[in-house]
């Protein structure tokens, strides 16, 4: 089995042990959301949770500051 196919496999599990019906509706949601976007979206989202993943981000709060302080708001 390679990689992609025991994390398909883990997420299967996942998935078969969730009670929450709310939280397999908004699940379903994404999947049918993902399927629906372009090549380039998905490279842009893929980019985006690997900047996270490196720890290239910026938190909120200091982005709000930042924001406020140079709109003087």
């Amino acid at each position: 089995m390679n990689n992609m196919e025991a994390k398909k496999y883990q997420i299967i599990q996942k998935i078969i042990a969730l009670t929450d019906d709310k939280l397999l509706d908004r699940l379903n949601d994404t999947i049918d959301l993902g399927t629906g976007l372009t090549d380039r979206q998905k490279n842009h989202i893929r980019e985006a949770i690997e900047e996270c993943e490196r720890g290239e981000v910026i938190p909120h709060e200091e982005v709000k500051a930042r924001l406020q302080k140079k709109y003087d708001i």
